[in-house]
């Protein structure tokens, strides 16, 4: 959409054309059939941000080398990288649930409903929530038969995961002698980066942008990254993605315990970052956006294989 309208497939070219955007390595039939069976106009124009334009002349407000090869390529391989992000996600998502049973049932202060009624208390409405909920859920018997007084193990199966998060946050608020396994705070970074590929927002349209400032993030990547200097630190844990995506790695290393878990995120991640995403590294020869935040990804990448 442009100006108010919807506009036609030849007219987005036009439209991709007047913004500098060039159909060198990508035809526009083949564009036009893209954009009509594949991704939509808004989507793939998106990671051109990811691109400096003009600051004057003739040229100036279009964009500089940029191909519609590159935001088919941007997208596809971001739509790969939610794919990805949601498998780690799920696995630390489970693993947390694993660990607070597993240390209810070593606490002898817990007996598995005191923390759900803490947590009822700083949630009243939930059970009202989960009541329209689980209505047709899967977990709708299990659930119901157990509403009136309600287990930690039933509650595992009915929160979301940033209430997950709160829960987490809460049980070693109450509990400050047990030791956690993570930083509560930092997986709201996990949450983040889990709630936008679900929704499949674009993760990587615009690398260059910051994001909150999480000061306890900033501190654990400098413990677990002694190579990681200030101004480097100051390069890419302030921004959004590169933040996100260091904790998160972080959280899979530190929550996760199955080798199998490990092994399987090892593989997916060599797989995107190693190969696919190289299979048109020329295209981003030029663009120290892209090409610095992909090697820091790998540095970190390579960190967690070790």
């Amino acid at each position: 959409m442009s100006g108010g309208r919807l506009l036609t497939l030849d007219e987005q070219i036009e439209h991709l054309k007047a913004k500098g955007i060039t159909f060198q390595s990508y035809t526009e039939d083949a564009a036009k059939h893209f954009l009509s069976e594949h991704n939509y106009l808004t989507k793939v124009s998106a990671y051109r941000k990811n691109y400096t334009q003009h600051p004057a002349g003739p040229n100036q407000g279009k964009y500089v080398r940029l191909d519609f090869a590159h935001l088919v390529d941007l997208s596809t391989i971001d739509m790969h990288l939610r794919y990805l992000i949601l498998d780690l996600c799920l696995d630390i998502e489970h693993s947390i649930k694993t660990f607070l049973i597993n240390d209810a049932l070593a606490n002898p202060d817990e007996d598995g409903y005191h923390i759900v009624d803490k947590f009822l208390q700083y949630h009243p409405d939930f059970l009202d929530e989960a009541d329209r909920k689980m209505q047709d859920s899967y977990c709708h018997d299990f659930y119901f038969n157990n509403r009136d007084h309600l287990p930690l193990w039933v509650l595992m199966e009915v929160i979301s995961f940033g209430e997950l998060i709160s829960l987490y946050k809460l049980y070693y608020s109450i509990y400050p002698d047990r030791p956690a396994p993570f930083s509560g705070k930092l997986l709201d970074n996990v949450r983040n980066l889990r709630n936008a590929s679900a929704h499949s927002n674009c993760l990587i349209c615009h690398l260059n942008r910051e994001g909150k400032i999480n000061k306890v993030a900033l501190t654990k990547a400098s413990i677990a990254f002694p190579w990681m200097t200030t101004s480097y630190r100051r390069r890419y844990i302030r921004k959004q993605f590169t933040q996100d995506f260091t904790v998160l790695l972080m959280a899979h290393k530190s929550l996760v315990t199955s080798e199998g878990l490990h092994t399987k995120a090892r593989e997916k991640l060599r797989n995107l970052f190693f190969k696919r995403m190289r299979r048109h590294s020329n295209y981003y020869s030029r663009n120290p956006s892209i090409t610095e935040a992909y090697n820091y990804c790998r540095k970190i990448i390579l960190l967690y294989f070790n």
